[in-house]
């Protein structure tokens, strides 16, 4: 999704300077015409297939419950990846073993192609893992038996940006137009564990995986942790790579907003530059999300 963000943003670009005010007032007319309900539908028809919808309380993008991401599960070396695709964010692997299994609670803070986001997923492994197979294990997402209620706040600079709450296996929040370094970046998270020795585990696994033990709250069967701002240290080849990423997701961050500056939310924003594309590109579009659809549906 973030890659194609960027695509779509480059693209709609080089239409606005060909066809830029006559389809400007077109553009924006359809979308004055359009109630909430049907640019909603619009765009969830869009991100639907990619894994992801458009949360209206906070003007934001996150993930369905179905996400076929799910079927890939979490390795290390996703993460490892992640920068050649404009992904810079600091990870928080948090690994426990709980009923014969080893769990991870995996967290992400950072920008993602032209969003700055987060995320927190859920995830075992067949067996237990020795803490040196780690990083070298493909952990599965955990059945919908096993979603557990979270919340997550994200902060930029003392800064709220936006919360979510859902019972769910993988809950993100991505805010696009919104340029952040990942160091700038807080995190608020409440999980509600399924028993009081999965909250220990849970707990102990937290400050085991770098969370200060004052940033960690009880409350019944619920626990509340602060994810900090702090600085990740890297190699000097990963801190190329990241800074590179970083230089060309702030220019196209700069150019979604240029180029949708005479609309105010995200679900515009999106919309607008989608109805820029010409008409073919467009049916290719619709077109590549039902062929994702149905790919899903097979699974």
């Amino acid at each position: 999704m973030y890659f194609l963000f960027g695509i779509l943003v480059l693209i709609s670009f080089v239409f606005v300077i060909l066809f830029s005010r006559r389809k400007k007032k077109k553009i924006l007319c359809r979308l004055a015409c359009m109630n909430p309900c049907e640019k909603e539908n619009l765009l969830n028809s869009l991100l639907g297939p990619l894994g992801f919808y458009y949360e209206r309380r906070w003007d934001v993008i996150s993930s369905r419950t179905d996400a076929w991401q799910k079927a890939f599960g979490y390795l290390d070396a996703y993460n490892r990846a992640a920068p050649y695709l404009s992904m810079v964010f600091d990870s928080y692997p948090i690994y426990f073993d709980y009923e014969g299994r080893t769990w991870l609670v995996q967290i992400w803070k950072g920008q993602y192609g032209i969003c700055t986001g987060c995320e927190i997923g859920l995830y075992y492994a067949d067996g237990i893992v020795k803490k040196s197979d780690y990083k070298k294990t493909l952990f599965h997402a955990v059945g919908e038996s096993d979603w557990l209620d979270m919340s997550v706040t994200l902060w930029k600079d003392g800064k709220r940006i936006t919360s979510l709450d859902k019972r769910h296996w993988w809950l993100t929040v991505f805010d696009p137009g919104n340029f952040s370094r990942p160091q700038e970046l807080s995190m608020d998270v409440s999980v509600h564990f399924r028993n009081y020795e999965f909250g220990r585990k849970l707990c102990e696994a937290l400050i085991e995986g770098g969370i200060k033990e004052t940033d960690i709250f009880w409350s019944c069967r619920s626990i509340f942790f602060h994810v900090p701002e702090v600085s990740r240290h890297f190699t000097l080849w990963q801190r190329f790579v990241r800074s590179a990423m970083q230089f060309k997701n702030r220019v196209y961050c700069r150019l979604f907003r240029f180029l949708t500056r005479c609309v105010c939310t995200n679900l515009d924003r999106i919309l607008y530059l989608y109805f820029y594309l010409p008409r073919f590109l467009r049916h290719l579009l619709r077109h590549f999300s039902k062929q994702l659809k149905k790919v899903r549906r097979c699974r």
